[in-house]
């Protein structure tokens, strides 16, 4: 594939693919999967559950498996798309134009909220124990550390310059005492002052963070602590069990959860959940074998597997309507 694509906001967040002025290349063999990349704001296990439904959608509609290509700043997505490591992606007003430039991409749909308004709110935080004040942000007198947002985000970087800073001739550099540049989740952490969790991706390991103010007796912050859990054992069993029921869901019974390295609860969950797959997947062959052979009307085929339960009912009723169709 040589247009690279991205899903850019343009008043508000867009979908992109890339033109190129230089002649094509050779065609090459066609991609099995597209990458897409999307922008680590929040925990990785919300931004599957928003992000879910949409690329199972675009699946459907283009008929090829799309990957999730995750990052935690634009500038690293904006790379990607220029090295060819994705295909497509979702980029705010200015990653999308960043994106366009170097990145070889184009802007082929954009996204507008639900009320149809076009564009987002870009806010200013501070800890509410502070009583910071826009005024006091204003006043420019070096006394506040002020944490900037992504130098490629429209809400970080680009909306407080444009609509706050620049209408008022204030650099920010030498309006406060220290200015830092930095994804959402950092600046977040700066000022956090109750426990943060975060769900992260690093290097194939999912990693859950939980980080915890440290308050002294005036109730400053004066540091943090964060606890590291590796939950990716529990995650690969999630996406494996996810695919099992949306096989389930779609008539196919035949695909299995692995055994091999698996311990404790997961190994008997993985267990549990292939005998059942066996289970129904044998119940409804038999089942679907008969009636096969009734519509041919062959009425000597019966079901001689035992079942318990629903499928032994289900065997039994299935073996008496066969009887019962032989008298007539």
């Amino acid at each position: 594939m040589n247009r690279r694509l991205i899903l850019a906001g343009l008043c508000g967040a867009a979908l992109v693919p890339a033109a190129c002025s230089k002649p094509a290349p050779a065609a090459s063999a066609p991609p099995t999967v597209l990458n897409f990349s999307i922008l680590t704001t929040e925990n990785a296990a919300d931004l599957q559950t928003k992000w879910g439904p949409i690329l199972v959608d675009m699946e459907k509609d283009i008929g090829m498996p799309i990957k999730p290509f995750y990052a935690t700043n634009y500038t690293a997505l904006v790379e990607a798309m220029r090295f060819k490591q994705t295909d497509l992606g979702w980029f705010s007003n200015l990653s999308g134009l960043e994106a366009v430039r170097r990145g070889g991409g184009e802007v082929f749909a954009h996204t507008t909220d639900p009320s149809g308004v076009e564009g987002y709110f870009s806010v200013i935080i501070v800890p509410a124990r502070s009583k910071t004040t826009l005024e006091d942000l204003l006043k420019c007198d070096k006394t506040i550390n002020f944490g900037m947002g992504d130098a490629k985000s429209t809400s970080g970087t680009l909306a407080p310059k444009a609509f706050l800073f620049s209408p008022r001739g204030i650099k920010p550099e030498a309006c406060f005492k220290t200015v830092r540049s930095a994804n959402h989740q950092a600046n977040l952490l700066a000022n956090f002052t109750t426990t943060y969790v975060a769900n992260l991706e690093i290097g194939g390991n999912h990693l859950r963070v939980s980080a915890s103010p440290v308050i002294n007796a005036q109730g400053e912050r004066i540091g943090a602590v964060a606890e590291w859990l590796d939950r990716t054992a529990e995650i690969r069993v999630e996406q494996e069990v996810e695919n099992l029921i949306m096989a389930a869901g779609q008539g196919n019974f035949e695909l299995r959860l692995a055994i091999e390295g698996k311990e404790g609860f997961f190994r008997k969950l993985s267990e549990g959940l292939n005998q059942l797959s066996m289970t129904v997947s044998a119940g409804l062959t038999d089942v679907a074998q008969v009636m096969k052979s009734v519509a041919q009307g062959d009425l000597t085929k019966t079901i001689d597997a035992n079942y318990e339960g629903l499928f032994g009912q289900l065997k039994d009723d299935t073996n008496t309507t066969i009887a019962r169709l032989r008298e007539v």
